[in-house]
């Protein structure tokens, strides 16, 4: 069965108009939208200074006060012997928003001890675009000392989630 209901004005008990809050939408810290972008290509670097990957996701924020989480995950291969990190940052519309000279995400040590290392790396960023543009988040990356490593393995999950966060 299906009901159908037709009003000619919606007030609040004080007799004005209701605020997207008082809906229950766009409350602070609600998910508005999400965006994903995936690859299953290989990439490897031994750079020893910020590259960028190619990768990119792109999100147009509703509101001005809106925050935009970013969840990175990728496939990390090392061969035995490798001691190096893979440093990561995010540009946003080609500003670093990592904290100055540290870099936004460092992960750990990998394939020290271990033959043919590889892993699921996963991190994490929160950024204040303050827009309502549509902002470009590319992801850059780098090693600590120089060994080539991969950093996209095909054989692993590889995503840039990008997450509107109501203001």
């Amino acid at each position: 069965m299906t009901s159908i209901l037709k009003v000619s004005t919606i007030q609040t008990t004080a007799g004005g108009a209701p605020t997207a809050a008082d809906l229950g939408l766009n409350v602070t810290g609600s998910v508005l939208q999400v965006v994903r972008t995936g690859w299953s290509d290989y990439t490897t670097t031994s750079s020893t200074s910020y590259v960028n990957t190619g990768k990119s996701a792109t999100i147009t924020p509703t509101s001005v006060n809106s925050k935009v989480l970013i969840l990175l995950t990728f496939g990390y291969y090392a061969s035995n012997g490798i001691s190096d990190y893979i440093i990561s940052t995010f540009l946003r519309n080609g500003t670093d928003i990592g904290q100055g000279s540290y870099p936004s995400m460092m992960l750990n040590r990998l394939g020290y001890t271990d033959s043919n290392y590889t892993q699921t790396v996963t991190g994490s960023l929160y950024d204040s675009p303050a827009t309502t543009s549509t902002v470009v988040y590319d992801w850059y990356v780098k090693t600590s000392g120089g060994s080539s490593v991969t950093y996209s393995d095909s054989r692993m999950a590889n995503s840039i989630t990008l997450m509107e966060i109501a203001g």
